[in-house]
């Protein structure tokens, strides 16, 4: 309790100071005056009784000194002084003090930028009541026959064989597992359809949940009301929950947004409520703009969602307050084993083993696609943040030899060593801490911005590559801001520390007797210097180099010969809602073929693709008797014409009966390998009962993405029976596609079909799997450029802090017959000489470094001898040319001007 009072009682002291001061001085006024009249009373007279109580207290102001260290904080007042002495320094110096604070604000409000990505994507929970009691549900199996013919792909037998789980399941299974836990409080389900629907706001994304969904998870509406359980009924009326973003940009943030409608696939869905800003849903990778209730499925998905099909569900769940999760995962294996021997399949199969999963960060999609992206961007500016500290200590080291004269005087006069460190470092400190409110401020101003980069770089896209807005709000919190202000202060200290300890060392004697004529500082002794060159350097060309691996990635992705002719094509994905979906499509090509401009049109299940899941299995008698799984597409005439795919052998399907396919050339050399493929048949299935059809014709190869591998695709007629979900419809204008688009929209809506997202153009469609590489290295190449420009301006400023304190040498060496020539020469020398150590260890550091990114370049090596060979000439000619400037200063000085120097 007494040490307590004593805190508070220093600290009142610290902020009313002249209060406690005056309150001292009254102190020892009385008490000087108490021995004064002891001294009187023994016969003193009043002159010689103050002067004898003077003698007896001692030194006033030592006796002050040592009262205000016992009755407030003395350090405080000395960190005060020095920041006030450290305000006034850098006063002096407005350009460099200017110049640091924009460094150091870029540098630690990049760092603080990619951070608040960092911990969006990796630390903040979803903004529901306690996340951490909820669960995923998933499963694996080796077997997986109950699954009714999903995950039947070789991709996803590796995966499961690999361990990986599968997180859908049925709705029946979900209902059975919902009525009977007892571990949870309660189970949700949800389901994200995968394409975009079109609206008059443009495609927007739609989740469906289960009536109990918003209750589980623990997350209300920030407007109106949120999905129940008498929504999510067959007979319950078409009610839809919007997000955030979708409520600002297709209604500007009507406050009446509770009296609106949205128009999904032709039915009217009544707006009940709005969710918050960061709310996103349980996946953040994709940022649901509506959510309708699971009831609604067959207004909104052309099959509807079948209740025995298992990719129609996720599952989700709340713990009982204080149930153990194996406990829970036992009861909730039973409940589904019990589903599926209630309807088992006919196959072989082997019961599946359940898993939870902690969903308090919702699930792990958009941390694996953007792990490795966000660590090369952390990366790139914790390399320029060290840069920047490199090049400010170099500039401060300098400085702190011209300061020499001032610090030896404070040291004569009695400052101790320690006391001109601290100094110093105030100066380093109060510089970070103004480099650091303006990186706070330019976090902040950016947050809109940082949540689109995300997007960018999770691959999260549509059919035009655009990216898909992550379900997560980027923001700077509490954490950003604590990382923030760590970063500032170590940056302080990093930038800091060397030049004051240096500063500090210095030998008094010589320093006082010193005269600029007995100074020459010789060639460039300068080593700390030196060092902090190189490590720049390095730093900066470990930089440069991996930008310009990004950027050969990116030019050998263009290259890649992708098999089709993507200009003059514009793509139209819709659903198939008709009753004759074949008749709508074929009239819909009639009439697009109609459209002036257009020279042909067809239409297909999906885009073209490859290497696609789940994969068919066929039967090729000419192969073998085992099953093979490929690629599998349904096409109509005319299909590779319009995408400008060659048809190498054979012909097209307008001329062949329906029992007919056509395969690609990879197909061929794999299993048709030194037969003719024409002609060959093709079992649909397995290899008993499946249905036959004969080979018609050879494509060439062909992928969709870049870095797509070549695998066997088989082409087949569209259906002559049924529906597929979906068709693109593809067409082949004359000239520029865009000006055919208004006339494409205006047709598709004539024809009464339902648009599966937006209109696309062929070029958008090949360029949007580069659209990440392309992005990100834009931002390497920048902040390479930028690392380049802080080393080049860091060079140049500690040169010509070094020529100017060389000024009394280098006239003498021109007053005796040194040309001027050669005294440029020498400053470009000495500075190339760390820049040429600095790109040897970036060299051998990127060899070393960069290959934990290798997995991210495409068609080169880390080791790539030209991307080397042109990152060292391009930082030699630009050091070069950053030394130049200095060096010419040099080489015009006039010798009977530096004679008087200093």
């Amino acid at each position: 309790m007494w040490r307590g009072n004593q805190f508070f009682l220093k600290l009142r002291n610290f902020f009313r100071r002249d209060r406690a001061e005056r309150e001292m001085t009254r102190e020892m006024e009385s008490h000087l005056e108490l021995i004064a009249d002891d001294f009187r009373r023994r016969g003193m007279t009043p002159e010689e009784a103050q002067a004898a109580a003077r003698r007896a207290f001692g030194n006033i102001e030592l006796a002050r000194e040592s009262h205000r260290e016992a009755r407030s904080f003395s350090w405080l007042e000395e960190l005060q002084r020095d920041c006030a002495y450290a305000v006034r320094t850098l006063r002096k110096s407005p350009g460099f003090t200017l110049a640091a604070i924009l460094i150091l604000g870029v540098g630690i409000g990049a760092n603080t930028a990619v951070f608040s990505q960092v911990n969006a994507v990796f630390f903040k929970t979803l903004p529901v009541h306690h996340p951490h009691d909820l669960r995923t549900l998933s499963w694996t199996s080796p077997e997986r026959a109950f699954a009714r013919g999903m995950f039947q792909g070789p991709s996803w037998q590796a995966r499961l064989a690999a361990g990986e789980t599968i997180p859908t399941f049925s709705y029946s299974v979900y209902l059975r597992m919902r009525d009977g836990v007892t571990r949870f409080s309660d189970l949700a389900c949800f389901a994200s359809l995968p394409a975009g629907a079109m609206t008059a706001a443009g495609p927007v994304f739609i989740e469906l949940v289960s009536g109990n969904y918003f209750q589980t998870i623990g997350a209300a509406a920030l407007i109106g009301r949120t999905i129940n359980i008498d929504d999510d009924r067959p007979d319950g009326p078409p009610v839809a929950v919007i997000s955030y973003g979708l409520w600002r940009r297709a209604f500007a943030s009507d406050p009446d947004i509770l009296d609106r409608t949205i128009r999904i696939r032709e039915t009217p869905f009544a707006i009940i409520g709005v969710m918050p800003q960061e709310f996103g849903g349980l996946n953040p990778a994709v940022q649901r703009d509506v959510m309708l209730p699971y009831a609604n499925r067959r207004l909104v998905t052309p099959a509807g969602l079948d209740r025995n099909f298992w990719g129609g569900c996720q599952i989700v769940g709340r713990l009982q307050t204080g149930a153990p999760d194996e406990q829970a995962r036992a009861e909730a294996e039973a409940l589904l084993r019990s589903a599926i021997l209630d309807d088992p399949p006919n196959q072989p199969y082997e019961m599946p083993k359940l898993h939870l999963a902690d969903a308090a960060w919702g699930s792990d999609d958009l941390r694996r696609t953007t792990s490795s992206p966000l660590a090369v961007l952390m990366a790139a500016v914790s390399i320029i943040l060290l840069i920047t500290c490199a090049n400010l200590a170099a500039l401060l080291l300098a400085r702190g030899r011209a300061r020499q004269k001032e610090i030896a005087t404070r040291l004569a006069i009695g400052a101790a060593r320690s006391r001109i460190v601290r100094q110093l470092l105030a100066e380093s400190l109060l510089l970070a801490i103004m480099g650091g409110f303006l990186a706070v401020g330019l976090a902040y101003g950016l947050s809109p911005l940082l949540t689109g980069v995300l997007g960018q770089l999770s691959q999260n896209l549509t059919l035009s590559g655009q990216p898909r807005p992550p379900g997560v709000y980027v923001t700077p919190d509490f954490r950003v801001l604590a990382f923030s202000v760590g970063l500032t202060l170590l940056t302080g200290l990093m930038f800091g520390l060397l030049p004051a300890l240096r500063a500090a060392r210095i030998d008094l004697l010589s320093i006082m007797k010193q005269t600029p004529a007995a100074s020459p500082l010789g060639r460039f002794r300068f080593r700390s210097g030196k060092t902090l060159i190189s490590v720049q350097v390095a730093l900066s060309v470990l930089l440069l180099m991996a930008a310009g691996l990004f950027a050969r990635t990116l030019v050998n992705l263009m290259a890649v010969p992708v098999g089709y002719n993507p200009q003059q094509l514009v793509l139209i994905p819709v659903a198939n809602g008709a009753r004759s979906p074949r008749q709508v499509i074929e009239d819909t090509m009639t009439r697009l073929e109609g459209i002036p401009g257009v020279i042909s049109a067809s239409a297909s299940e999906f885009p073209l693709f490859n290497n696609a899941e789940p994969k068919r299995p066929v039967c090729i008698p000419a192969f073998g008797a085992d099953v093979q799984r490929v690629d599998w597409a349904y096409v109509f005439p005319r299909f590779f014409e319009v995408w400008g795919v060659p048809l190498l052998l054979g012909k097209d399907f307008n001329q062949s009966p329906a029992a007919a396919v056509i395969v690609n050339e990879t197909f061929v050399k794999r299993f048709l390998a030194g037969k003719s493929p024409l002609g060959q048949t093709v079992g649909i299935g397995d290899c008993t009962g499946g249905r036959q059809a004969s080979i018609i014709g050879v494509t060439s190869d062909h992928v969709d993405r870049q870095r797509a591998a070549q695998t066997p695709i088989v082409y087949a007629p569209y259906p002559l029976g049924g529906a597929l979900p979906t068709t693109t419809f593809a067409v082949r204008t004359a000239s520029d596609p865009h000006s055919v688009v208004p006339a494409v929209r205006r047709l598709i809506v004539e024809a009464g079909v339902t648009v599966e997202g937006d209109v696309t153009i062929g070029a958008e469609y090949w360029a949007r799997t580069m659209r990440r590489e392309r992005f990100l290295t834009g931002l390497l190449v920048f902040f390479g450029f930028l690392a380049l420009l802080i080393c080049c301006l860091g060079i140049y400023g500690l040169l010509a802090y070094v020529v100017n304190s060389r000024t009394f040498e280098i006239g003498v060496r021109i007053a005796l017959g040194a040309e001027r020539k050669h005294v440029a020469s020498l400053v470009v020398r000495e500075t190339l000489a760390p820049v040429a150590a600095g790109i040897a260890s970036g060299m051998v550091a990127t060899l070393t470094l960069l290959r934990y990114v290798e997995s991210i370049l495409f068609g080169i090596s880390p080791h790539d001898p030209w991307t080397a060979a042109g990152t060292a000439a391009a930082f030699l000619s630009v050091a070069g040319l950053a030394a130049f400037l200095p060096a010419s200063h040099a080489s015009r000085i006039d010798p009977m001007r530096s004679l008087r120097h200093e």
